[in-house]
């Protein structure tokens, strides 16, 4: 059964979600935001301009820090992969909120992001691996230096 702090956590990403969809719609103008919660990624962003979609897989965080969570299995009991190897979508963001409220946007085109981290995921020491335990199972991330990240867009909201 799901932990409070699972479930709390749940609550807290479907209103910094909706927040978030505001913020695009601002930020991308005459659009249609379809929030869909794939494995493959989290919402499809329509430009009504030009019809063109994007992508984007969403990792909303509540505070800011100056690392950045990959997520390299979801589940080890299970086996099951994290997004840096099931996600598909075009962008991804990380999110970070203060005072509740997102704050900063990090978003880099997914599959440069994922060339680059697998070229380099090595050369950090093994004190950047991360266990968690208060999510989907028993989950394993590797903690990258926001500055070490090639091609990351930050977005300010405030």
């Amino acid at each position: 059964m799901p932990s409070k702090t699972f479930e709390e956590n749940v609550e807290f990403e479907k209103r910094i979600q909706a927040e978030l969809d505001y913020i695009y719609k601002n930020i991308f103008g005459d659009c249609i935001i379809s929030r869909l919660g794939t494995s493959k990624y989290d919402l499809i962003i329509t430009d009504n301009m030009t019809n063109k979609q994007y992508t984007i897989q969403e990792k909303i965080i509540r505070n800011s820090y100056s690392r950045l969570s990959v997520e390299i299995i979801q589940d080890i009991v299970t086996g099951n992969l994290g997004w840096i190897y099931k996600c598909q979508s075009d962008f991804l963001h990380w999110v970070m909120c203060d005072n509740q409220s997102p704050h900063i946007i990090y978003r880099v085109k997914l599959a440069d992001f994922r060339s680059w981290y697998f070229q380099n995921c090595w050369h950090y020491s093994p004190d950047t691996f991360r266990l968690e335990t208060d999510g989907w199972g028993k989950t394993l991330h590797q903690l990258i230096p926001i500055n070490d990240i090639p091609e990351l867009e930050t977005i300010k909201l405030t």
